[in-house]
């Protein structure tokens, strides 16, 4: 389970590292301990989330090369200490959380933008008032690996999800091949204009030069 999928805009939080007087934003996403492997994101440094991390545990966030290389270049991040969404005011501001691995960079804003500096944050340690506030604008994602056509397990996908919970609607099921062709439609879009156009545009010189030979 991801907040937001590769390719999909996600919330924007600010964050502090510990002992520097100085704050930074960074993409913010909540996961379950599998993701990673689901998605097949490389592990660089340290560990993966566990079922140990729950609210009572020690908070924990991994964080993507991108962060490690600006904000930590020539030390290790691990065991360094970051604070989430302390300048949004009490109700957004997160315990101080330990930087237990690093991930390998995912293009979390489209293929045409380098991979932000991006926070991941353990589902079962996210503060109930964000929580609640993502949820009012943006559904969880659950990711499935298959080694057969991936929508053909729609209907088992649904199946088992309301196996667990009758009251949990699923809805806007997707490959990533459409997740991926979603992000560049307007690209595509782009393209199509500029072909008509040069279609466009030869066939009036064509014309124009028939009637001047004629």
């Amino acid at each position: 389970m991801i907040t937001s999928l590769p390719l999909e805009l996600g919330p924007d939080l600010p964050f502090q590292i510990e002992g520097r007087p100085e704050h930074w934003g960074a993409q913010w996403r909540y996961s379950t301990p599998h993701y990673f492997r689901a998605m097949r994101i490389p592990l660089r440094q340290g560990r993966w989330f566990s079922e140990t991390d729950t609210a009572q545990s020690s908070a924990v966030v991994i964080i993507n090369e991108a962060l490690a290389w600006r904000y930590f270049r020539g030390r290790s991040p691990l065991g360094q200490q970051i604070t989430i969404g302390r300048y949004m005011g009490p109700a957004f501001a997160d315990r101080t959380r330990e930087i237990v691995g690093v991930v390998g960079d995912v293009r979390e804003e489209g293929l045409a933008r380098p991979a932000p500096p991006t926070v991941f944050l353990p589902a079962t340690q996210v503060p109930d008032v964000i929580y609640t506030t993502l949820h009012r604008v943006a559904p969880t994602n659950w990711v499935v690996r298959t080694t057969v056509e991936p929508m053909s397990l729609a209907a088992t996908v649904q199946r088992e999800v309301l196996a667990v919970g009758r009251s949990q609607p699923v809805a806007n099921l997707r490959s990533m091949e459409q997740v991926l062709g979603g992000s560049i439609s307007r690209q595509r879009f782009n393209m199509l204009l500029l072909g008509v156009f040069a279609g466009l545009a030869l066939a009036l010189a064509m014309v124009g030069i028939y009637g001047v030979m004629s």
